[in-house]
């Protein structure tokens, strides 16, 4: 599963979406929406800038930077890629 986010504004401060580095355990934990409890590294940070389409790996550890400009007005929604069989 993917998770997608249209970001709508721009913010010319904050509001970033932050990856963060994986760590031992994440993918058991991913099922239920959880991370394994550790300090982690930043690792990539994307602005929200209107018109951009973020795409990501749903279970992918990430954090939203507190938003100095408001507002911030984006659309998420998931992605299920169909099964491998579905074009055969």
């Amino acid at each position: 599963t993917f998770t997608f986010l249209l970001y709508l504004s721009n913010c010319c401060e904050g509001g970033e979406t932050v990856f963060l580095q994986c760590l031992e355990g994440d993918d058991v934990l991913a099922a239920s929406g959880g991370v394994s409890a550790g300090h982690r590294v930043e690792v990539a940070a994307v602005a929200p800038m209107r018109g951009r389409l973020l795409l990501m790996p749903h279970a992918c550890p990430h954090l939203a930077a507190p938003v100095v400009n408001v507002p911030k007005l984006l659309v998420r929604g998931e992605v299920l890629p169909p099964a491998s069989d579905a074009f055969a």
